[in-house]
């Protein structure tokens, strides 16, 4: 069953604010129990921050990383009316929720929105299970348009792979010439530390790389402007360190390499889809990281059914 994570947008302190709350979570609850999608409700001032640095960061993190919100307005908190512009700007569903009786503004008159009573918050749950069916929808309607929004990462250090990859719970699938970032900068033992805990008994893991001798590797080698000879070697031991790692989870984890030009750098974690651009002057760790979700369209013609084109022309031999 597909997952929705839906964020809630609201002032947390106040006299019934948590009682709302709770009436959110009951109509997400009703939802998960009908529907062919589980709803996953997320709040920013609970959990793990996703960023210390910046609030202003965490916050868009949880909305970039959404599929619809819910924001009560009722209290025109700033940081709300500020987290719910943002989700619009970046075109994610919004459920406006409004106590009855309190002035919209006037941007907001032509919205849908939830008009409620706190005098009768127990009738919240039944009226919000329309709202999030329509969120759900227009979300599934946005990732099959053919123009939509996607983060950009300016290179692999600075994106949210190693996040995802430790809330990986049943997939991760890397296709990439090198492994040695892999390895070097610490993702392999995410990896690892994430098949090894008991609450993702499931999860499984595909890595795809290129094979040290084949030819590609010398014309590689030859457009980064290094030695041919260092190259090899630098995907050899990659590759040897990844399988002395991985090597104990055969049963989850298997390793392939491919001896042909591979058009596209890919990351897929559960169903987050990642594609690096490849160029003939950088390393492709240096280039910018587009990020998508499986369901966005063209991203099963144009990454993840090339994964598995790739992955179908290794052979046994370069199995582990």
């Amino acid at each position: 069953m597909a997952i929705m994570t839906c964020f809630m947008m609201m002032q947390f302190a106040g006299e019934y604010q948590n009682t709302i709350f709770e009436k959110v979570q009951e109509a997400v609850i009703r939802a998960n129990a009908l529907g062919d999608y589980r709803i996953r409700l997320v709040r920013a001032d609970l959990g793990q921050p996703l960023d210390i640095m910046s609030l202003d960061h965490h916050l868009k993190q949880h909305i970039d990383r959404c599929d619809f919100a819910i924001a009560e307005i009722s209290t025109f908190n700033p940081n709300v009316m500020f987290e719910m512009g943002y989700a619009i700007g970046v075109n994610k569903p919004v459920i406006i929720m409004v106590q009855r009786g309190i002035p919209v503004p006037a941007d907001f008159r032509g919205w849908l929105y939830l008009e409620y009573s706190i005098e009768e918050l127990d009738l919240v749950p039944q009226l919000l299970q329309g709202y999030l069916k329509s969120a759900i929808e227009a979300r599934l309607t946005v990732r099959q348009k053919n123009t939509y929004y996607t983060k950009v990462f300016a290179n692999r250090g600075v994106s949210d792979i190693e996040q995802r990859a430790r809330e990986a719970k049943d997939k991760i699938e890397i296709l990439t010439t090198n492994l040695n970032s892999f390895i070097e900068q610490g993702l392999g033992s995410i990896v690892e530390q994430r098949l090894c805990d008991p609450i993702v008994p499931n999860l499984k893991v595909r890595i795809l790389t290129l094979d040290p001798e084949s030819d590609f590797a010398g014309h590689r080698a030859r457009q980064l402007k290094m030695s041919i000879l260092y190259f090899r070697e630098q995907l050899r031991s990659s590759l040897e360190k990844t399988i002395e790692l991985f090597g104990k989870f055969s049963d989850r984890c298997n390793i392939a390499t491919f001896d042909e030009f591979p058009p596209q750098i890919s990351f897929r974690i559960d169903d987050n889809v990642y594609s690096n651009i490849v160029s003939s002057n950088h390393q492709s760790r240096n280039n910018l990281l587009l990020s998508f979700h499986i369901s966005d369209a063209g991203v099963k013609e144009s990454i993840t059914n090339h994964f598995d084109t790739v992955w179908g022309r290794s052979t046994p031999l370069h199995r582990v």
